[in-house]
């Protein structure tokens, strides 16, 4: 069969829906014709089979085949083709890219309202690439809770880390602090818990029984190295907000206690933050 042959063959196929035997046609069809209308509709058969790389990578050779010059309005439309793919595989920064591209074909027929559309959906990508970002920082770092309950230190910290590469996320700062300091990483838990600890006074929220927590934790992990004057602070701090909290009031009050006398045997005069 000729390449045209192929081709409307693999028309009746799409007509009919059957886009698993019209593929096989449009396959040969692009080895003797290599035009982009061929690619163009193989990648319409890949795209109803949710085969969308194959139809991402039919797609572009399509374009690339596609003479800009000529017809710009059907590089416009094999473009908006590509970025509906790519939106359907949530790829929003493929979609943001493809939308640049079709900004930049010399195309005047409704290029001002092309150019609002594909800036809306900018936008409405961008929305969905941050709520796709927050949706895995949520769910690892739920999957980092759910190890450091069962005592999985190791793995919740390895959680914790995947959750900071994309987003210094402050309840995974505190989740990394507590497992540091169960596996005895002592300052590394220190760096966590001050980073969170920093996060909350950067956003006010000072009378959080959590941040008391933290502060507890650090003075813990100061204590543990024998660091006795940063101890002797958080410790003091600490109590300010956890002796009002049922669950650590007598733990809280245990640890003012050891402040004192950690005070008394360094002579550390302090204050109380404000």
């Amino acid at each position: 069969m000729s390449g045209e042959q192929l081709f409307k063959q693999g028309m009746k196929l799409v007509n009919d829906n059957n886009f698993k035997e019209a593929a096989k046609y449009f396959e040969e069809c692009t080895k003797l014709l290599n035009n982009d209308e061929s690619f163009f509709y193989l990648a319409m058969c890949y795209d109803n089979m949710r085969q969308y790389v194959k139809a991402v990578e039919s797609v572009n050779k399509a374009y690339e085949r596609a003479d800009v010059a000529k017809s710009s309005d059907r590089c416009v439309h094999i473009l908006k083709y590509k970025a509906d793919i790519q939106a359907k595989m949530h790829n929003y920064a493929g979609v943001i890219a493809t939308c640049d591209a079709l900004l930049a074909i010399p195309n005047k027929v409704n290029m001002e309202k092309l150019k609002r559309g594909m800036e809306e959906l900018r936008g409405k990508m961008m929305c969905l690439e941050a709520g796709s970002k927050k949706n895995k920082t949520n769910e690892l770092l739920a999957r980092g809770n759910e190890m450091e309950r069962k005592g999985l230190h190791k793995e919740a910290l390895e959680l914790y880390g995947k959750v900071l590469e994309i987003e210094d996320l402050a309840e995974a700062n505190y989740g990394k602090g507590n497992c540091c300091r169960k596996l005895k990483q002592f300052q590394d838990a220190i760096t966590a818990y001050s980073k969170y600890i920093e996060y909350k006074r950067n956003n006010a929220q000072l009378n959080d029984i959590q941040y008391g927590k933290a502060l507890f934790y650090q003075g813990v992990c100061y204590l543990e190295m024998c660091d006795f004057e940063n101890s002797l602070v958080a410790f003091e701090n600490a109590h300010r907000l956890l002796a009002f909290d049922n669950e650590t009031r007598n733990t809280a009050a245990t640890y003012k206690n050891l402040a004192k006398k950690l005070r008394d045997v360094l002579s550390v005069s302090y204050t109380h933050l404000r």
